[in-house]
């Protein structure tokens, strides 16, 4: 392998992480190591203070009200899993599109065999919602409960229209619920304004959190109808065999991953304090600079948009007559470009821009990316075509 690791595989989790992140977990597991709401000493106060502080911090991110509404989970699929099976019951209706991840395809599939009725939107080759207004508000049915969407497409990038999905689910009166592990940290996300109801999101992709790390965000109307899915004790209300009625405790049951979030809490004051449309400027510039480089590769394919309008710094080829697996193991073996190969947990996703079943080799930039980086890949790449 080269000297130089050159890493693109952020999409799927963030490296480096911020120094930061890395010292607050160290702090926290060198100098507290307390659990919280199960001590009544000081270290233990101090977590649940800092953890208190991180609810608040996602609120600011998301523009969200009420910090008891965040939910902090190990990731975007728990939070998922918890938000269908906290809010659906038999008989009831979900909408969803054809470019969802498998944290989303995979729950909604076992529901299917519970009573849960299914229906998608369409999107293009791109990614892109393909249906209008009128075609949704036609998959809406009397049962229908809620709209399940990805934010971003972590095949192609492609970001969807969550404004215009919220306007159509606020006038049906039915929840939207938004996956949002690939846009949370890389491009901001106004709950209040995309009328969302439960916004999953990932701590270790964008957000440059440690793995384990995420939660989900309720809006008022959500809280009231969310059942808990995981029962076990919260620290209070431990006279009562039954869950507590109030949150988050309701929905965090057992010991919380506190080195974790801790490493998450570093990570999201970091982007609170950024100037965070510089970098989005950047990234953006520096996928353009990669699908500029593509278009020029004979026999490469271009997946997803071809311009940096409207998505995320994911890039997906295939190349023509090649195994991408192969193609793959010789950037990391003889270059040391490190990227992802195959379905990427999204098989509805690739069948909806053709590249099913072999998937694609995708790129994805992140923070640490340099423009080295992706001279160094196009590089590779013609040399190994």
């Amino acid at each position: 392998m080269a000297t130089k690791r050159i890493y693109l595989d952020n999409a799927s989790t963030s490296f480096p992480k911020p120094e930061s992140v890395i010292n607050a977990m160290n702090d926290y597991m060198q100098n507290n190591g307390a659990n919280i709401g199960r001590g009544g000493y000081e270290e233990s106060y101090n977590a649940e203070n800092d953890i208190i502080e991180l609810r608040e911090d996602l609120c600011k991110l998301f523009c969200a009200s009420d910090p008891r509404r965040v939910i902090l989970t190990s990731g975007c699929t728990m939070s998922i899993n918890m938000i269908l099976y906290g809010l659906l019951e038999k008989g009831d209706h979900v909408v969803c599109s054809t470019m969802e991840h498998n944290a989303v395809l995979r729950p909604l599939n076992i529901l299917k065999d519970r009573g849960i009725e299914i229906s998608y939107m369409s999107c293009d080759c791109e990614g892109n919602l393909s249906v209008t207004d009128e075609e949704i508000f036609n998959l809406i049915k009397p049962n229908t409960k809620l709209m399940i969407v990805t934010a971003a497409s972590n095949v192609v990038g492609t970001i969807m229209p969550l404004k215009r999905l919220g306007d159509i689910c606020k006038k049906s009166e039915i929840l939207l619920v938004v996956d949002s592990a690939q846009l949370a940290g890389f491009y901001p996300i106004n709950i209040n304004e995309c009328s969302i109801d439960a916004l999953a999101f990932s701590g270790h992709k964008g957000l440059s959190g440690p793995q384990g790390t995420g939660g989900f965000i309720l809006s008022k109307k959500a809280a009231s109808m969310i059942k808990p899915v995981i029962a076990g004790g919260t620290g209070s209300f431990s006279d009562s065999m039954d869950m507590p009625a109030i949150f988050p405790d309701m929905l965090e049951a057992g010991t919380m991953n506190i080195p974790g979030i801790m490493g998450l809490r570093a990570s999201v004051r970091d982007i609170l304090s950024r100037d965070n449309e510089s970098l989005i400027k950047r990234e953006l510039m520096l996928t353009k600079q990669l699908l500029d480089g593509f278009s020029e590769i004979e026999n490469v394919i271009i997946h997803g948009r071809r311009d940096t309008c409207n998505r995320c710094p994911v890039v997906s080829i295939s190349i023509h007559k090649r195994d991408m697996a192969e193609v793959a193991h010789i950037l990391e073996k003889n270059y040391g470009i490190q990227v992802r190969v195959g379905l990427h947990c999204a098989p509805e996703a690739h069948k909806t821009i053709g590249t099913y079943p072999a998937g694609t080799i995708r790129f994805s930039i992140g923070a640490d990316t340099k423009e080295e980086d992706i001279n160094i890949v196009l590089k590779a790449l013609n040399e190994i075509l």
